[in-house]
């Protein structure tokens, strides 16, 4: 949609208090590449309540090498990595200041415990300017692997500024 001279109104910025609104989604994907076969597919929800929005989601993932593996460990050639996250954001003034928890995780190879394991803590609060045409989201992510011996300081801030046309 593009509406350069009017206003925008969405379920982002419209909190009415008699606002609820529930969605279910999945999705499946299969890949036949040069190196791996993998079949995704995942499964998420969102609840919305008042000025509030929880969501969530999980995706799983499968590859299997095309090449000969012979000379690997199964647990090496087949791998099967796991991702999620849930996250509530709360409209303090709808329209203008919203604040969000987000929870996630990722393993990048089930069969393995290694640095790809971890858990992201992001908090962060969100400002729109100039009839919600302007949004401003400032974020902070503690990042934490989960595996002993493998941890990084990864720690990130970020500001990312959005426009709509």
């Amino acid at each position: 949609r593009l509406d350069l001279f009017s206003e925008w109104v969405d379920a982002e910025v419209d909190h009415d208090p008699e606002m609820f609104g529930l969605s279910i989604g999945g999705g499946a994907n299969y890949l036949w590449g040069l190196e791996a076969e993998t079949l995704t597919a995942g499964f998420d929800v969102g609840l919305r309540v008042w000025r509030f929005t929880l969501l969530g989601e999980v995706m799983v993932a499968d590859a299997t090498p095309t090449f000969s593996t012979e000379a690997l460990p199964d647990f090496l050639a087949h791998r099967q990595s796991m991702g999620w996250y849930a996250q509530l954001s709360a409209a303090i003034v709808p329209g203008h200041f919203e604040a969000t928890v987000r929870v996630e995780g990722y393993d990048d190879h089930t069969g393995l415990a290694d640095a790809g394991d971890r858990i992201d803590v992001t908090g962060g609060v969100g400002f729109y300017l100039f009839s919600t045409r302007l949004k401003m989201h400032i974020d902070y992510t503690h990042r934490e692997e989960t595996t002993p011996g493998y941890t990084t300081a990864n720690d990130s801030l970020v500001v990312q500024l959005q426009a709509r046309l």
